[in-house]
C-alpha cells in the first residue's frame, strides 16, 4: 500500500483499529509498527508521534482487546431488577466472557497479554462490569452481602479458567460437552456464591 501524504484525522485510533485485525490473524506478537502506519496508510514515523515506542503499541492494542472482551460481556440493565433478573444477567456476563475467549482467541490471549500498564483506565472495564453485576446481586437479594467481598476473583478465576483450559488438548472434548462443561462452571460458581433466583 502507498503511503499516505494527506493528515489522518484520527491516527491512534486507526493504527489501533489496524492493530486489532492484525491479532486476529496473527497475534499480537506478529504486529509491527511499520505493517499498522501501511494499513494506516501513514509513514512508519507517523505512529510514534502518537505511541513513544513498540511497547506503548502493544500496550495500546492489549487494551482496546480488554475493552471489546467487556462489550463483549455488557447486558443491558432490566428496567424492573427482580433476584432472577439480576441472576440470569450474572450468568449471560460469565458467559459472554467464555464465548468470547473461545470465538476470539487471539483477541483474548492479546487482551491479557505481558504489556507495559496502560496510560488510563479500560473503558469500558470488563472488571467494572462485573462488580456491577455482583453489586445488583446483593441489592436484589439474590445473593448475600456476606459472599460480596472477593466475589469478582471468584467469578473471573472461574470463567478465565475454563476459558483456558477448553481450548487445550487436556479436555479433548466435543461441542457438546463443552456446552455442558461451561454449564457446571457457571452453576459452580452460582453455588460458590450462593446465588438464588
Amino acid at each position: 500500500m502507498a503511503v499516505s501524504s494527506y493528515h489522518h484525522g484520527d491516527l491512534a485510533n486507526a493504527v489501533i483499529a489496524a492493530g486489532l485485525r492484525r491479532v486476529r490473524q496473527r497475534g499480537l506478537d506478529a504486529v509491527s509498527g511499520r505493517e499498522l502506519a501501511g494499513a494506516a496508510g501513514v509513514a512508519p514515523s507517523a505512529i510514534y508521534r502518537h505511541f513513544a515506542n513498540k511497547d506503548q503499541l502493544r500496550t495500546a492494542i492489549s487494551q482496546a482487546a480488554r475493552e471489546q472482551l467487556a462489550r463483549s460481556m455488557a447486558q443491558p440493565a432490566a428496567r424492573t431488577l427482580t433476584k432472577a433478573r439480576a441472576a440470569a444477567r450474572f450468568r449471560a456476563i460469565g458467559a459472554a466472557y467464555i464465548d468470547f475467549a473461545l470465538s476470539e482467541p487471539r483477541l483474548y490471549a492479546a487482551a491479557f497479554a505481558e504489556c507495559a500498564p496502560p496510560s488510563r483506565e479500560d473503558n469500558p472495564s470488563a472488571w467494572a462490569i462485573l462488580a456491577e453485576s455482583l453489586d445488583t446481586l446483593v441489592a436484589t437479594g439474590a445473593m448475600p452481602r456476606s459472599r460480596r467481598s472477593g466475589a469478582e476473583v471468584v467469578a473471573w478465576s472461574a470463567v478465565h479458567g475454563v476459558s483456558t483450559l477448553l481450548p487445550s488438548p487436556l479436555p479433548s472434548t466435543a461441542p457438546g460437552d463443552r456446552k455442558l462443561i461451561v454449564t457446571q462452571v457457571l452453576d459452580g460458581v452460582a453455588r460458590s456464591l450462593e446465588i438464588t433466583r
